[in-house]
């Protein structure tokens, strides 16, 4: 049925604007009013069934209920009924237009996963990041490790060997061999960046950071924490930069130690729903995360980002239950998806998006 629907909205797609949307309005409605209708239909089934079963085992329970008498319809339901209808059918219009006009979405920030969009670069150097800064993230999300003179630079891995071919450890070398390494990735190659040079790039760009601290093991968390607000709290804080980190130990020290500052929770798994923390938000790996973790959050007033997110059906989903972030590696992808979540002329697309909502919520 849901294909009739999808393949019917395909050929008005193909006349004029108008009677696109007026079609795709109808048949939204004709959705919603089926949905309705099985709905009452199961549950009438549902108390059907329960008097049958009444009956076969002799329950009298119902014989035991007072006769209600005949009451003659009035003239005022005449039309009242018609205008009770007419009100409920403007509300469905009403309601389809702003779905199908992009009304009811609300766009999620955009977040560069490593400051890449679509290999346009070398992830988490200022190579990628002046490249990715075209196309205007909320955010470019990036990484840092301290090294062993006890300086950052931006990297992920901790380990040199998939972007330097050397087999070495971030935290065991100083910043002055690091920033003289080349590394590739993508068909790009440059050099690796100390978080200082990638941090006054982003802000002569304006553009905004999301810093994730990698704390690796055998380094001292509060002392890496307290050198990291010493030396970049005051500037985060007047570019409007925000942090997390997969290590809680490190958000509540940041949270603790400098409140004003705007700290994640990072989560692979939505096993246990919404912790208790510190954080004033959570970054949550996408596929594992759900409505009912969201509406949570967002009920204890924190924001919940998806990562990583890179296929257009994931990011579909993702903007469906409100997410407020996605971090991608696909940049331009999502700021396309969100432009079709805001309404076009692919009404087919999104009336098959909200009957598989439907079917669903009905599951």
């Amino acid at each position: 049925m849901l294909g009739g629907f999808y393949f019917g909205q395909k050929w008005f797609d193909t006349q004029g604007h108008t009677t696109a949307l007026t079609a795709a309005i109808v048949n939204f409605n004709l959705l919603t009013l089926v949905n309705y209708t099985i709905s009452i239909l199961a549950t009438v089934w549902v108390l059907d069934l329960s008097l049958q079963l009444m009956k076969e085992y002799d329950v009298h329970a119902l014989e035991l209920l007072p006769d209600l008498p005949y009451v003659k319809a009035k003239p005022w339901w005449r039309v009242a009924v018609p205008v009770a209808f007419a009100v409920v059918a403007i509300v469905f219009a009403g309601y389809g237009y702003s779905y199908f006009a992009g009304l009811l979405v609300v766009n999620p920030q955009t977040l560069s996963h490593r400051g890449v969009d679509n290999g346009n670069g070398v992830q988490n150097t200022v190579q990628a990041l002046t490249a990715t800064h075209k196309q205007h993230p909320t955010y470019v999300e990036m990484d840092i490790q301290e090294t062993s003179d006890h300086k950052f630079v931006v990297m992920h891995d901790p380990n040199l060997s998939t972007l330097a071919g050397k087999n070495q450890t971030v935290d065991r070398q100083k910043l002055a061999g690091l920033t003289d390494t080349t590394i590739h990735e993508n068909g790009h190659q440059t050099k690796i960046d100390s978080f200082d040079h990638y941090l006054h790039s982003a802000q002569r760009m304006h553009q905004k950071l999301l810093v994730e601290i990698k704390l690796n093991a055998g380094q001292n968390r509060r002392e890496l924490v307290n050198r990291f607000i010493k030396h970049y709290s005051d500037s985060l804080l007047a570019h409007h930069d925000i942090i997390h980190s997969l290590d809680y130990g490190v958000v509540e020290q940041l949270k603790t130690q400098k409140p004003a500052l705007t700290v994640g929770y990072i989560l692979p798994f939505n096993f246990i729903g919404v912790p208790q923390t510190k954080a004033n938000f959570y970054t949550m790996e996408y596929t594992t995360l759900n409505d009912r973790f969201v509406d949570g959050a967002h009920r204890e007033h924190k924001k919940v980002f998806a990562w990583t997110v890179n296929d257009s059906d994931s990011m579909d989903k993702m903007m469906n239950i409100d997410v407020d972030g996605i971090i991608t590696d696909q940049l331009t992808t999502l700021k396309q998806q969100i432009k079709q979540q805001q309404g076009g002329r692919d009404y087919a697309r999104q009336l098959l998006k909200y009957g598989t909502q439907v079917i669903d919520n009905n599951q």
